[in-house]
């Protein structure tokens, strides 16, 4: 990756210690540090940072902000920095200069970006970015609410994190989605419980926080971007990139997409009708005045009603 070179060739100093001879590690080790502390003084907080929501295509942000050569983007996606690992939220917190290390290769660059997807749903996270970064910009993905959210049951299945057995089928998708809907509507829903389904249903809604950032970051430092305009082309999310942080793209060629996104595949399961009810009405509160807020017909996009 473009950006990454200095990051790798301070790693490789450590990787040619030579541990026969005792003299020579301790001022490698020594020489290693030394930089890392003389460098980490230059480094600035980034003035790029893709707040989420998750499922939504960061992955294919963070590979299309890789491959422009005026952005840095931290080599560790997902950093969970601001307002998580942060010191003073985690016990084993980081300081900020110990963050700021990500970026240790990006001084040059004009932007250093964390792609970290939680990140919009958490306030605390927000504002800690608002009060500890200058003139940043923030792109927020969002996607049709219900196929985020059985894209996160599937998520979570596969890497075990869920306290619920999970094996794809209608009955267990069922049980997640009844869960997550009594925790919403009884307010139960903590910020950090990142395997709740309660939370998983606070995370595929929108509006709130898009205006919240538009507030803390001014509206013409917000971007959102459209998972379904994947599905037309990968030049959407360039083409919209480029306006919003310049036209400095290297070697990128038109593509139809970067991966193939599948239809949706919740409204042929055989859910309860009860269930699909109580998820539209928390959905369909969202739909209407988001679209007011980004100028697209969601309602028509998205077609979960």
């Amino acid at each position: 990756m473009v950006g990454n070179s200095r990051c790798s060739e301070l790693t490789n100093i450590g990787n040619k210690m030579n541990y026969k001879e005792s003299k020579l590690r301790t001022e490698t080790i020594k020489s290693y540090f030394e930089v890392l502390k003389q460098d980490s003084r230059n480094i600035k907080v980034p003035n790029l940072i893709g707040l989420g929501s998750p499922r939504c295509g960061t992955s294919t942000l963070y590979k299309l902000l890789s491959d422009r050569d005026d952005c840095y983007c931290s080599p560790v996606k997902e950093a969970n920095f601001w307002g998580i690992k942060q010191e003073g939220y985690n016990r084993d917190g980081w300081t900020v200069e110990e963050y700021k290390r990500l970026f240790l290769g990006g001084e040059t660059f004009k932007y250093n970006a964390d792609i970290t997807p939680v990140y919009l749903h958490c306030i605390d996270s927000l504002e800690e970015i608002r009060k500890n970064t200058n003139d940043v910009k923030v792109i927020i993905n969002i996607r049709n609410p219900i196929d985020r959210l059985f894209s996160q049951f599937k998520h979570f299945s596969e890497i075990g994190r869920s306290r619920m057995r999970h094996d794809f089928n209608n009955d267990e998708f069922e049980l997640f989605l009844t869960e997550g809907i009594k925790k919403f509507k009884e307010n139960k829903v903590k910020i950090r419980d990142w395997s709740c389904p309660g939370k998983a249903i606070t995370q595929s809604l929108y509006n709130d926080y898009i205006l919240k950032c538009e507030e803390l970051f001014g509206q013409e430092n917000v971007l959102v971007l459209l998972y379904e305009d994947l599905k037309v082309s990968q030049d959407i999310w360039q083409q919209t990139l480029n306006d919003f942080l310049g036209d400095e793209l290297s070697g990128l060629e038109s593509q139809t997409s970067i991966f193939h996104a599948n239809k949706s595949k919740v409204m042929e399961m055989n859910l309860e009708q009860e269930t699909l009810s109580e998820l539209f009405d928390i959905f369909d509160k969202d739909i209407e005045p988001l679209s007011k807020t980004i100028g697209r017909d969601l309602a028509s996009i998205w077609k979960i009603i």
